[in-house]
């Protein structure tokens, strides 16, 4: 893909994420917010600063993170000699994670005894 299609495909991918975690994170933050009493005053600000920082966060990573992915990122067709190393390292990773799940699932009685 070119550049801006992956950027602007990532970015949909994870939109819904982002925004559910910022808006579960906020909602901790409410009661915090609507305490009352000396407490509920030192811990006012904090809640505020902690909600709109969260946000903020939330509107960088949905709009400029991927803005700037999509200019700095080059299309690469040949990967380098890292990249190279460490895959074959994964692939092996995952082929005897399938290797032991294809065991365990064809032996699941002994399994579960």
């Amino acid at each position: 893909m070119k550049p801006m299609q992956a950027a602007l495909k990532g970015a949909s991918e994870i939109g819904f994420t982002v925004l559910s975690i910022s808006v579960s994170l906020i909602a901790v933050f409410i009661p915090i917010l609507l305490m009352n009493g000396i407490v509920g005053r030192l811990f006012r600000e904090f809640a505020v600063v902690l909600s709109v920082a969260i946000l903020v966060s939330m509107v960088i990573s949905l709009t400029a993170t991927p803005m700037m992915c999509s200019r700095l990122l080059k299309e690469e067709h040949e990967h380098g000699w890292f990249y190279r190393t460490t895959e074959k390292c994964f692939d092996w990773i995952v082929s005897t994670y399938a290797a032991a799940l294809e065991t365990v699932l064809d032996k699941s009685l002994p399994m579960m005894v």
